[in-house]
């Protein structure tokens, strides 16, 4: 992510209007010298919502978000600082900085904007296709599927008709070249000849968050054609592993959750039927990216994958990744091993609904799952079953191990101390002795602080030295890219001053610190009392930054050195091999003066 220069930044400002670009996202009228209208970030009946003409702010007395012209595009289009930054210089029509005096990156970008023409109007073709005299048999196929008109115009579904080249003869037509057809993944090259990718089949175009077709996924409509599905590789624009299908319908909604589920109809099947936060992976397992992605929207995530075996260890590892992102997952456990689109079709959306109500948190899920391990039918089963189970729970916190051993009584009917002594949890005397009052939190503040945390409180003192020093250290790469603070107390306190500084210059640090809980004001105040004593608040940040990153990069490089011992699986392998590779080469980068 760039550092983008000050001269440039404030050309880019001078020609970027906040009035006009809320506008295209909330109606304001004026009123009092400034515009009003209903915040975009959350539900309100009564305007109160204002952007400032005079000064270039935003900012809403309901849900007190607030900030200029960067800040408002980051929230609403759920980008990174530098993304805000280049979507609003694309807005104006301005070259970014690195592209200013580079002629090859001015070519690279223009021939993207190609592949985007390209990949749009190839959908328009394979959905004119569809509702046209080519489509007939296709529109059978999805009128057979409970797909209605209204969806179909709304997803851009398509049909891509029988023939080696249709949309290759279409598209020369239109001036686009064979190289490009082929980047975008719509021919195939075989035998010094191009061919259509896609060839009598249902066409689902793939719109990512910014409105834009970027790739396809294919379905046949013969049940014994392989494979399946065919779907657009990696592009220059399109990157399958750190894009969602769907994603599009989610910017700039207020949804607080989503639904993760495996595939095209499935998503479409809940769309339809009025849920409407519904998303899907494109055509592999969940991955980080996508987890990081989903992060920008919602802290919630539902996973509603496919019934069978396949489906559930698909939603164990999804929730494994979400989890580790920082986002509550919860499991919609489908019955009869049915998938999404089966059941909301037959039962409708109030009874997909319940089903969602009543989902497990992930703890919960790898009980159940645990137990299809077992027979508990029998009394050899549930005993087993009962001491795999324990030694799970024997690692929960306390507040969640009481409520699984109730589960596990009553789902085993072995009596609950029994139980309890399996899993250690008999009362410790010495732990409720009055005279220790202090709590974990407590205590950890009291400790010495490890190296690790010496330097998320350096990092934070750097930001509370000013308001240069906070947006200088947040637009680093480093800041967007990794979960930087693992201390929940850090991490809050750089949200409140996110806001306090996008409202005011210097904004009041104590008495920020004043509506902290004590835990988490202790820390925060051992960082207030050591930010005087930074020389250059800025750079001292940098490298905190540096070696925060390292540290994340060297951990995600363990544990994928870890899963790689223990992966059979060929394809398995070689993916982790190349993650491997490169979270090397990233940290020998960084590593580098």
């Amino acid at each position: 992510m760039p550092i983008f220069p000050e001269t440039w930044m404030s050309e880019l400002l001078a020609k970027s209007d906040i009035v006009q670009l809320v506008s295209e996202y909330v109606y304001l009228s004026p009123k009092g010298g400034r515009m009003w209208g209903l915040c975009p970030f959350h539900g309100e009946k009564t305007a109160s919502f204002s952007v400032s003409p005079d000064k270039q702010l935003y900012y809403c007395f309901g849900c007190h978000s607030g900030g200029g012209i960067i800040q408002f595009v980051m929230e609403i289009e759920k980008l990174s600082y530098s993304e805000a930054v280049e979507f609003l210089a694309r807005r104006c029509g301005m070259d970014l900085p690195n592209e200013i005096n580079d002629e090859k990156l001015k070519r690279d970008r223009a021939y993207r904007e190609r592949l985007y023409s390209v990949c749009k109007e190839a959908a328009l073709f394979y959905h004119d296709s569809l509702i046209g005299n080519l489509g007939a048999e296709a529109r059978i196929y999805v009128s057979d599927r409970g797909i209605n008109a209204k969806t179909v115009r709304r997803f851009g579904i398509g049909y891509a008709p029988k023939g080696w080249n249709n949309i290759k003869n279409y598209l020369n037509a239109k001036g686009f070249t064979d190289k490009e057809l082929l980047d975008a993944g719509l021919i195939i090259a075989k035998g010094g000849n191009y061919y259509d990718a896609y060839r009598g089949r249902i066409i689902f175009p793939i719109i990512a968050a910014n409105g834009r077709v970027v790739a396809f996924g294919a379905r046949t409509m013969n049940p014994q054609d392989t494979p399946k599905y065919i779907n657009t590789g990696d592009t220059p624009i399109y990157k399958k592993r750190q894009n969602l299908y769907a994603l599009n319908f989610i910017k700039g909604s207020s949804f607080s959750d989503i639904i993760m589920v495996e595939g095209y109809l499935d998503v479409i099947s809940l769309h339809q039927c009025g849920i409407h936060n519904a998303v899907a992976s494109l055509g592999t397992a969940l991955t980080e990216h996508q987890a990081k992605l989903l992060k920008r929207y919602v802290s919630k995530v539902y996973i509603a994958y496919d019934g069978d075996a396949a489906g559930q260890n698909a939603a164990l590892r999804g929730m494994e990744i979400l989890a580790a992102e920082g986002l509550e997952v919860r499991v919609i456990e489908l019955p009869g091993g049915m998938d999404p689109d089966d059941y909301v079709r037959t039962n409708g959306m109030e009874a997909f609904l319940r089903l969602k109500e009543s989902a497990g948190d992930l703890n919960t899920f790898k009980l159940s799952h645990m137990a299809s391990a077992f027979d508990l039918t029998t009394e050899d089963g549930r005993i087993a079953y009962a001491k795999a189970a324990c030694s799970f729970i024997g690692k929960l916190e306390p507040v969640d191990q009481e409520k699984h051993i109730k589960r596990l009584e009553s789902s085993t009917g072995i009596p609950m101390e029994s139980l309890k002594a399996q899993c250690n949890l008999h009362e410790n005397p010495k732990k409720n002795n009055p005279g220790r009052k202090r709590n974990n939190r407590d205590e950890k503040v009291a400790k010495e602080l490890t190296e690790h945390e010496r330097t998320e409180k350096t990092l934070l003192a750097c930001m509370l030295a000013g308001k240069d020093a906070f947006y200088g250290i947040q637009r680093n790469p480093f800041y967007s890219k990794f979960n930087i603070f693992d201390s929940g107390s850090y991490a809050k306190c750089t949200h409140m001053l996110g806001e306090a500084y996008s409202i005011s210059c210097e904004p009041d640090v104590k008495k920020l610190i004043s509506s902290m809980d004590a835990a988490d004001a202790e820390l925060v105040i051992m960082a207030y009392e050591e930010r005087s004593a930074i020389s250059d608040p800025l750079i001292t940040g940098m490298q905190c930054l540096k070696r925060l990153a390292l540290r994340e990069l060297e951990s995600k490089a363990y544990e994928t050195a870890q899963a790689l011992k223990v992966q059979k699986d060929p394809e398995g392998r070689a993916e982790l091999k190349t993650k491997l590779q490169e979270l090397f080469r990233y940290i020998n980068d960084i590593k580098k003066p």
